[in-house]
């Protein structure tokens, strides 16, 4: 028997959401849609019905309801689970008072694969990215793959290859294994950064829907990168790292500058990207919303 549909797939992962819950399993969170304050589930909330998935259309049953069914979603468990113990590990090591937190060679490949999955898991990045595919679709290598593709479904008696090449475009966006895939191209640039931790012990990190904070120049050139990974502990990336800074420092950034940071995500990022803001106190969210 194959392993059975997952339907509801995280684009937050759902170990990250519950490191910004306060029992695990509730979320307290900024709708910026309904401009309220919302309690939601960690299974409910940044998570979307088949959003890696393609269903197959005017097609032979035989293939089953899904285009390679759970194939992208269960690519990111691995990733997810190293860095779901990278991030208890790293919390420990500050918490316990470690004032610099190297991180291995393999670490850093589970960090920076992660972030790249965070960025590119988003689904409005989808969307523009597949919309980017779309527009490719009318080239003549394009068009007589597609020609060829559906002469044999037709052949084997499958119906239409429509749904496989939409899924292929949602697989190509997260693949390793193809030169010049979006995940190639974001991964190299962003593996270049280099890493400190911001620990606050009197103002609290908040989340979002789109989990990474970019600071970037009129020439798109990314200077920084926050991503918080606890309600106390972020992960901040330089492009270069100030003068004074080590990789790895561990720092005590000033609660105006968490607030000032929090509030500049809130004021750049679109709703259609990052609708929810989540915090493990709604104190701090009404103060975000001042």
């Amino acid at each position: 028997m194959g392993n059975k549909h997952k339907e509801k797939q995280h684009y937050v992962p759902k170990f990250l959401l519950k490191n910004f819950s306060q029992n695990g399993k509730t979320i307290i969170a900024l709708d910026r849609v309904s401009n309220s304050i919302i309690y939601r589930s960690v299974d409910s909330i940044c998570a979307e019905n088949d959003l890696y998935e393609e269903k197959w259309e005017n097609a032979n049953p035989q293939l089953g309801k899904y285009v390679l069914d759970n194939k992208i979603e269960n690519s990111f468990v691995n990733n997810e689970g190293k860095m779901s113990t990278l991030t208890k590990q790293i919390e420990n090591d500050i918490m316990t008072g470690k004032g610099n937190v190297l991180l291995s060679t393999d670490e850093r490949e589970t960090l920076f694969d992660f972030v790249t999955y965070l960025y590119l898991r988003n689904p409005a990045k989808m969307k523009e990215i597949i919309s980017d595919y779309d527009s490719t679709d009318k080239a003549p290598e394009v068009k007589k793959m597609r020609d060829n593709t559906d002469y044999i479904f037709n052949q084997w008696g499958w119906g239409s290859s429509k749904s496989l090449f939409d899924h292929s475009k949602k697989f190509m966006i997260f693949s390793s294994e193809l030169e010049g895939s979006p995940y190639n191209v974001e991964r190299a640039r962003l593996s270049k950064m280099r890493y400190v931790f911001w620990h606050s012990t009197e103002e609290e990190f908040v989340l979002s829907s789109f989990p990474l904070q970019f600071v970037i120049d009129d020439n798109e050139m990314v200077h920084r990168i926050l991503l918080p990974i606890s309600s106390r502990i972020a992960i901040v990336f330089f492009n270069q790292l100030l003068y004074g800074m080590d990789e790895g420092s561990v720092m005590a950034p000033y609660i105006k500058d968490i607030r000032a940071n929090m509030k500049m995500n809130l004021r750049i990022l679109r709703k259609d990207v990052a609708r929810f803001f989540i915090a493990k106190n709604e104190d701090t969210l009404k103060r975000l919303m001042r």
